[in-house]
């Protein structure tokens, strides 16, 4: 798989859960905890597995 198209997908799912948790708000509940694994985007291990794609994409 091309991991552009990865971190698109992990990137769209980060803003799906915060425009949920958005309107959860506008819906005047409140969300007191998120847990971490609500926004487990492994971050780290992206970073680590596509350094060199990262890398290119900021020298664009």
């Amino acid at each position: 798989m091309n991991p552009l198209i990865n971190i698109e997908y992990m990137i769209e799912r980060a803003k799906s859960q915060l425009a949920i948790q958005k309107s959860l708000e506008e819906l005047d509940h409140q969300i007191s905890y998120v847990s971490d694994d609500a926004f487990n985007l492994k971050l780290d291990t992206i970073f680590d597995e596509y350094d060199d794609v990262f890398k290119a994409l900021v020298e664009k």
